[in-house]
């Protein structure tokens, strides 16, 4: 999957013009950014311990029964009004898990994303 990853990579920058700069990565379709989907990532934070196992899935130092923050930005779920923490309120946030994709063209499904500005 790595080397199809890559040469599509290589396709898309090749492809495109000299006008705009072509980035393209893949998005594992998950939270951490280590490689594995989440569905088939069995340490989903990287502390060494196992999903089934592991009674503080976000590594905050509260365990997951007590645990009401799940963005660990201080503000307790049922009253935070930011999911992604960056300043825009959900219901006018056109990106809430701020990825770089609008919510409208987002499904993290695995596939590589490919982001195109214009030199200046």
């Amino acid at each position: 999957m790595k080397k199809i990853m890559r040469i599509l990579s290589i396709l898309i920058v090749f492809l495109c013009t000299n006008d705009v700069i072509a980035q393209s990565w893949y998005s594992d379709g998950g939270n951490n950014n280590d490689g594995t989907m989440d569905q088939f990532d069995n340490d989903r934070d990287n502390d060494g311990i196992m999903n089934q196992f592991d009674n503080d899935a976000d590594n905050d130092g509260i365990m997951d029964q007590f645990d009401n923050d799940a963005d660990n930005d201080g503000i307790m779920d049922q009253f935070d009004n930011d999911a992604d923490n960056d300043g825009i309120m959900n219901q006018f946030d056109n990106d809430r898990d701020n990825d770089g994709t609008m919510d409208q063209f987002d499904n993290d499904d695995g596939w590589p994303r490919v982001t195109i500005r214009n030199k200046s």
